[in-house]
């Protein structure tokens, strides 16, 4: 187990990814109009993410939630966050083609460090691991929402 201050850098980091995630499936949904619902439904998401990590972090603070950061690492955290801000950069910069763009979320929504990120949290009562249950089973559904999404648009793009 990490100290207090490695696990509150991870939960901060994930705050971000989720956070930058959000912004750019927004900057999506505005260059890709054809696809703009989709896009904006998976920014929705991930904002309601943002929310979610906080609450688990509130309760933490009341020492009603745990956290235990597993093999999760603060420089893996940092690597996948320079990556998807460079994606983010390069999109603002120039924007690339829907397929990469789906190829590109499809990826880094599928790592394990997305997938699983409600996973390492529990808590004492029945209440605390009903609500960290749900979140999973939500993250769940947002990665077969994308792989849906995903195949939609590559089905429309590639013959």
């Amino acid at each position: 187990m990490g100290s207090h201050t490695e696990k509150k850098q991870i939960l901060e980091l994930h705050l971000e990814l989720e956070s930058v995630m959000a912004e750019l499936y927004k900057q999506f949904s505005t260059v890709f109009k054809e696809h703009h619902n989709f896009w904006q439904s998976l920014a929705d998401e991930e904002k309601q993410h943002v929310t979610w990590l906080n609450k688990l972090i509130e309760g933490i603070n009341a020492n009603k939630v745990i956290f235990d950061e597993g093999k999760t690492r603060v420089a893996t955290l940092n690597s996948a966050l320079n990556y998807l801000k460079s994606t983010k950069k390069e999109f603002e910069t120039k924007p690339f083609s829907i397929i990469k763009a789906v190829s590109f979320i499809r990826d880094f929504e599928n790592s394990l460090l997305q997938k699983n990120v409600f996973i390492n949290f529990d808590g004492d009562s029945i209440q605390v691991k009903e609500v960290i249950a749900k979140l999973a089973a939500a993250q769940q559904a947002h990665v077969k929402h994308i792989e849906t999404g995903v195949r939609k648009i590559l089905d429309e793009n590639v013959s």
